[in-house]
């Protein structure tokens, strides 16, 4: 199980998950309960659109593509910067092996250099793809409100819910700053919670 998580400046987890010694920390996972899966047919064209961890649904689904029949697959990711580009070299690798595959980097704070880069939010480039709503399906995952702007635009063009599937993130931001380290006492606390709805 791979686990993608940004850090968040005053984000709920981002303290605990970022400042854990290993074995501070369980978890008991259930899932996946996600929306963002392949058609049952394959589309004329399937793009996956994401914002920063918004990405990560996409990662198993790149690998069942693979084995599938799919005559256009683009992916539009929207980050701030290069550094925010997870899985860059991955997903580099990937377009270079498939030519099915095209690779969008949408760079909204930095100036794009590379083919595969460009100026700009996604939402730009979605427009640029001159969206045929007769061949095809849209994945969106993300900031809610590139979402909303996509979805948007789509629903101008026509395209219906069953083609345009959405699952939008959330930052959870605490309201009182909390202590920079974890003390013993706050770590026995968690074990014992844990432990408690394990």
């Amino acid at each position: 199980m791979d686990l993608v998580i940004s850090k968040v400046e005053g984000g709920r987890a981002t303290r605990l998950l970022f400042r854990a010694e290993l074995g501070d920390l369980t978890a008991k996972v259930t899932g996946p309960f996600g929306r963002l899966v392949l058609p049952a047919s394959p589309p004329g064209r399937l793009i996956m659109v994401a914002t920063s961890v918004g990405l990560a649904p996409y990662m198993p689904i790149l690998r069942q593509l693979e084995s599938m029949d799919y005559p256009s697959v683009v992916l539009l990711l929207g980050a701030r910067d290069r550094s925010e580009f997870i899985y860059g070299d991955e997903l580099l690798d990937y377009a270079e092996r498939h030519d099915w595959f095209e690779l969008r980097l949408c760079l909204s704070r930095e100036a794009a250099e590379a083919d595969h880069e460009y100026d700009g939010y996604v939402t730009q480039q979605v427009e640029g793809l001159r969206p045929d709503k007769a061949t095809d399906h849209y994945l969106l995952c993300g900031n809610p409100n590139m979402i909303d702007d996509v979805w948007g635009h789509l629903k101008g063009l026509g395209f219906r819910p069953k083609q345009v599937v959405r699952e939008k993130y959330v930052y959870a931001r605490e309201k009182k700053a909390a202590t920079a380290e974890m003390t013993d006492e706050q770590r026995r606390l968690i074990a014992e919670k844990l432990k408690k709805y394990s």
